[in-house]
């Protein structure tokens, strides 16, 4: 295999999409094994402290770099888009809007300087906005026209760059490789859509599930979907009624809070003796002066003593639910792969209006949120028809064992239902969730109703061997088509042991046709 890939790089130009710490942990170990398989390597820099430590490396010479921050942290401005319409773009890009693309780049479409956590009034003006979507498609036409690359490496599709460089490889034929997570722990997926549809993984769980193939796998599947359904299972005599929360000490919010401040002034100090930022010009959760950082920390405090000491309804009292998990936002789960369900508030309300009979709709912030969502923002939700909040500390798998039902945008507890056997329904587009047999794909609101009933009804005739089975495809596909690595913690620095697993698994997806 060595030598398969020494000879099958040689030649090749590589392109690397080199951003904050993956760079430094992955992207340019990987660039450095290309260098030495002989391929033209060349790549895109994001954050400046990235650009620098490229520029210094004294491992090899990239052929071909570019420094990407100059139009989302000085504007697009400095390009000429004279010519250019968002016609154009759609076409280049092969889709029908770019608006939806471009609700990735949190700094613009959000707010933060305005508010903390983020302000959902947008923070630059369409025209700017506009501009900025040109700019960053000049930008990547410029980089593939330029450096004309064979293959083209990314660590995720989090933004409106790395989305805009998938959809222009596929126009024009460019093997991308970008990573996903597969929903299995541990196992990742190799993609070319920011949406991972049409992906291997799909067409194998397919095949598996139809008796088209086989896995040497399934062994493996099967006793993971043992060990999911055992752990998940409730113990013995749980009355969902005993479960209590405890608030956080006031002295322990305190001592959060002023580490927290203490570390971030350490940051603005850091940040201003090395001139990284001009704060005239830009706030974001990157780059914050003393203002700015004062007002989160005290905004962080509020927001978690009303969110522990809220009124919220006991999950007992209710009989019948469906459940709808509220999302980390600003995020790419939801802002990338739902887009158009990326107003939770909203979705709320619509899907709150889809209960049949009797079910009523359980809302539950996501833990990670607590800090960060405003009293308002759950007043809001707590005030909805038909929608009862449940305390952010109680326990999702506890949540979703007793709901008739999970429908999400976009989330985890969609693929933890499957192990419980609970029926989920998706709002938003990624593909990964498509092959799941309790998933049902629904990405229009007004048909909801229908769709419920539906899927209510045939879950209640549903062969539970069959069911079983095609699970187990699923997560043996996963095996069959991903690659098992500390893949996150390599990328954040607190492992390095899986970097050789990680590089082989890059440069192995990229010789695949």
């Amino acid at each position: 295999m060595l030598d398969l890939m020494k000879n099958s790089y040689k030649g090749k130009k590589v392109l690397i999409i080199q951003q904050r710490d993956w760079a430094k942990r992955i992207g340019h170990p990987l660039a450095c094994r290309l260098n030495q398989y002989g391929a033209d390597v060349g790549c895109v820099v994001i954050k400046s402290s990235t650009m620098k430590f490229i520029s210094n490396q004294m491992d090899f010479k990239y052929s071909f770099i570019k420094y990407a921050d100059p139009i989302k942290d000085i504007g697009p401005g400095h390009l000429s888009i004279s010519g250019i319409s968002l016609d154009d773009v759609c076409k280049g890009l092969g889709v029908d809007t770019v608006w939806t693309l471009v609700q990735s780049s949190r700094n613009h479409v959000k707010n933060y300087k305005e508010k903390f956590y983020y302000s959902y009034r947008q923070g630059m003006t369409d025209e700017w906005l506009e501009a900025f979507i040109k700019a960053t498609y000049k930008h990547v036409c410029e980089v593939v026209d330029h450096f004309n690359p064979d293959i083209i490496f990314m660590p995720n599709f989090a933004a409106l760059q790395q989305i805009m460089f998938s959809l222009i490889a596929r126009q024009r034929g460019i093997k991308l490789c970008g990573v996903v997570d597969s929903k299995v722990p541990g196992v990742f997926l190799f993609t070319e859509s920011h949406l991972a549809q049409n992906t291997k993984f799909l067409s194998v769980a397919e095949s598996l599930k139809k008796g088209n193939s086989q896995s040497g796998n399934y062994k493996k599947a099967l006793d993971f979907v043992d060990a999911q359904k055992k752990k998940l299972a409730p113990p013995n005599n749980i009355d969902i009624a005993s479960i209590v929360t405890k608030n956080t000490g006031y002295l322990d919010l305190l001592r959060g809070g002023v580490n927290v401040a203490i570390n971030s002034c350490f940051f603005f100090v850091d940040l201003y003796l090395n001139k990284v930022i001009n704060y005239k010009n830009k706030v974001s959760i990157d780059y914050r002066p003393p203002n700015i950082l004062l007002r989160d920390e005290v905004s962080a405090w509020l927001n978690r003593y009303s969110a522990e000491r809220r009124r919220y309804t006991a999950l007992s009292e209710v009989k019948s639910y469906a459940y709808f998990p509220l999302q980390v936002q600003p995020e790419a789960t939801i802002d990338v792969h739902a887009t158009r369900f990326n107003n939770q508030l909203e979705t709320a309300r619509q899907v709150a209006m889809s209960m049949p009979g009797d079910m009523t709709l359980v809302v539950k912030d996501h833990p990670n949120m607590s800090m960060r969502r405003s009293r308002s923002y759950l007043d809001k939700i707590q005030r909805l028809p038909n929608v009862k909040l449940v305390d952010f500390r109680i326990s999702t798998i506890d949540v979703v064992r007793n709901a008739q039902l999970v429908i999400s945008p976009s989330s985890t507890t969609m693929f933890e239902a499957a192990y419980l056997g609970v029926p989920a329904i998706q709002l938003g587009e990624l593909g990964t969730a498509r092959a799941y047999p309790n998933i049902w794909y629904q990405p229009v609101l007004h048909e909801l109703p229908s769709t419920i009933k539906q899927v209510l009804s045939e879950w209640k005739m549903l062969d539970s061997e069959k069911y079983l089975h095609d699970l187990t495809c699923c997560v043996a596909a996963a095996y069959d088509t991903g690659f098992e690595a500390n893949y996150s913690k390599v990328w954040s620095g607190d492992t390095s042991s899986d970097l050789e697993l990680i590089l082989t698994a890059f440069l192995r997806e990229g010789l695949i046709k």
